[in-house]
């Protein structure tokens, strides 16, 4: 776990009180991350969803050998959430640009995601494209698809 130290002078003369806000408000929103989905996702049930997506992401974050931020976390778990709600009401999939390149790109990363997320679409009974692998990965490696 790589936790930032932060000098007693930084803290107490308030030149960090503004990057030490942001890590405040993105673990606050984690904590509440299933609270979030179960006001905005009619169709499933909030905390089991995030769980399930929270599972997933663990598993596929250990298996890269990566370490997910906040951010980052909270991006995707949206992102997933939200397109596990749109997919089970029957709403096609968003294609996503320059896959080629992505698939050239990330072939590994690309079958590990593949196994871990097919839980998601199994267990939701949804059909899987690779156009959210490909979401997927631009989101845990930060990159733009465009």
């Amino acid at each position: 776990m790589d936790i930032k130290q932060y000098s007693m002078y930084d803290v107490i003369s308030m030149k960090v009180i503004n990057e030490l806000q942001e890590i405040i408000d993105a673990k606050n929103t984690l904590i509440k991350m299933n609270l979030i989905l179960k006001e905005n996702i009619d169709n499933l049930d909030g905390d089991i969803l995030y769980n399930d997506i929270l599972s997933v992401l663990n598993k596929i974050a250990s298996k890269l050998s990566i370490t997910l931020d906040d951010e980052t976390l909270i991006g995707i778990i949206l992102h997933l959430a939200f397109t596990i709600s749109r997919l089970k009401k029957g709403e096609p999939p968003v294609e996503f640009p320059n896959k080629d390149v992505f698939a050239s790109k990330y072939i590994d990363t690309y079958k590990t995601i593949q196994e871990e997320i097919v839980f998601l679409f199994n267990k939701y009974n949804i059909e899987m494209s690779d156009n959210e692998i490909y979401y997927l990965i631009s989101f845990l490696f930060h990159e733009q698809s465009s």
